[in-house]
């Protein structure tokens, strides 16, 4: 139940079909207090209006629809089990009724909630229950709880042919089990950055150990080379690393003395001239641009993954037929969605290793559940194929993917998981996907979890099948402490 929307029902809403409001809330010390919340509940539960339906306590309504927010005694509060369980030992079928208490101006709300799923109508009292017989059986209709005529159990029953469809809605996977809410989380990575920094600090500490012994600066061999310094990369990746760590380097640092190379072939080996400690240095600043850069990679990637949450979310058919080509569309605010075209970029330090190692499907892929099927796409069976490098002529060695064509990969991989079609207008996004087919009591991943920039409230979702008629609308609530 969402607060926002809730404050304005206490607001502004009247009594009807969906509505009704009471001064106090039920005490349950009174016997008659709990005929009344079994009445109001049974009333509003056979309803032939659609929806959510509310008793909303600790408003006192008058006629003229004006009311005072009077608010309701802790005292008298019982836990949601409690009315839940009152509920479930008078009341067939079962009825689903959700409490929430509401502090809104100092004042505190009691909200009962029987929700849409409640569909297997008509509902009564299973024995009797005070001054209420078994059997008893009322029916809310606009502000008043009524008597159950023939007409309404024609209805009743009408729906009950009409319900013997393909039933799908969309629900949260939270605890490894099917919910009413969804819940968000963080991702969390077992990247050892303590090891990493240790082994680049010392690397720090090798270079600034060594006493540069200079090469001559000509000589007959070295005229043959090349003179050979630290690249400009290398520089810029050692210097990033050194200013977001406050490690000052001495001016000298990247000097690596005379060192000269030669290279017959543009991809063979080259041979290196120099002093021992011309070498050394040259090597060693080489091996520490090579991991500070993967150290700033995974610390970039894994700060722009971190701020990230994600929802692993399901459909399941409630509903007693089967049914196929199941068109679902979740509708999401735009502040708070993140399009996968938008997913965290990898630094070309990274982007092979995070590829290598599957990184990518432990953030995209949902967690296998027992009782929950895998979605199963066309995509999954049509993946992108992994670049490779280009094995040259004779002696000119072996050319790695460049990094365009790794980029290039990794978006379409997402894309393949991430099975969704996206589109979007001013205000929302609009994820679209496909599910083949879904048997009766089946529960379905969807593609792959939903990434979000800021917590949403809620998910809006239509549901449209091939077998049902009509399209099923919905909405899911955040888990409140999630």
């Amino acid at each position: 139940m969402n607060d926002d929307y809730l404050i304005d029902c206490i607001e502004n809403e009247i009594e009807s079909g969906y509505f009704d409001f009471k001064k106090d809330i039920y005490d349950f010390t009174i016997q008659k207090c709990k005929e009344d919340f079994l009445t109001d509940i049974i009333s509003f539960a056979n309803s032939h209006s659609k929806g959510n339906k509310y008793i909303i306590t600790g408003v006192k309504l008058y006629e003229d629809n004006s009311r005072d927010l009077v608010g309701i005694t802790q005292d008298k509060i019982q836990d949601g089990a409690d009315y839940q369980s009152l509920v479930n030992d008078n009341i067939e079928p079962n009825i689903i009724v959700d409490f929430k208490v509401l502090e809104y101006k100092n004042k505190k709300f009691g909200i009962f909630n029987i929700n849409n799923k409640n569909i297997d109508t008509p509902y009564l009292l299973s024995k009797k229950y005070g001054k209420l017989e078994k059997g008893f059986i009322k029916i809310r209709k606009g502000q008043k709880n009524e008597y159950v005529t023939r007409r309404d159990f024609d209805i009743f029953y009408k729906e009950k042919i009409d319900s013997e469809v393909s039933n799908v809605h969309l629900y949260g996977v939270i605890d490894k089990k099917i919910n009413s809410k969804f819940e968000l989380k963080k991702i969390t990575n077992n990247i050892k950055f303590e090891l990493l920094k240790a082994e680049i600090e010392k690397l720090f500490d090798d270079v600034l150990k060594i006493n540069l012994e200079k090469s001559l600066s000509s000589g007959f061999g070295l005229a043959l080379g090349s003179k050979l310094s630290v690249s400009e990369e290398d520089i810029s990746n050692i210097n990033l690393y050194a200013n977001h760590n406050e490690i000052k380097l001495p001016r000298d640092f990247f000097d690596v003395g005379n060192l000269k190379y030669s290279q017959l072939l543009p991809y063979g080996s080259a041979n290196i001239y120099g002093t021992e400690s011309e070498e050394q240095k040259y090597n060693l600043l080489c091996e520490l641009s090579k991991l500070t850069a993967i150290y700033e990679g995974l610390k970039s990637f894994n700060d722009n993954i971190g701020n990230l949450y994600y929802s692993e979310l399901a459909i399941s058919n409630d509903g007693k037929k089967f049914d196929e080509n199941i068109e679902v569309t979740l509708i999401v605010d735009k502040d708070v969605f993140l399009d996968y075209r938008n997913f965290p970029i990898p630094t070309e330090a990274i982007i092979e290793d995070l590829l290598d190692k599957d990184i990518l499907d432990k953030y995209l892929i949902n967690e296998k559940v027992k009782g929950i099927n895998t979605y199963e796409g066309e995509n999954m069976y049509s993946l992108p194929i992994r670049p490779t490098g280009v094995q040259l002529p004779s002696l000119l060695g072996y050319s790695n993917p460049s990094y365009e064509s790794y980029m290039e990969y990794y978006y379409d991989y997402i894309n393949a998981i991430a099975d969704y079609e996206i589109l979007s207008d001013n205000q929302y996004y609009y994820i679209k996907y496909e599910q083949k087919k879904i048997k009766p009591n089946e529960k379905i991943f969807l593609p792959s979890r939903l990434f979000f920039k800021e917590k949403p409230n809620c998910i809006n979702y239509e549901i449209k099948s091939k077998y049902n008629a009509n399209i099923q609308k919905g909405e899911i609530f955040i888990k409140e402490d999630s």
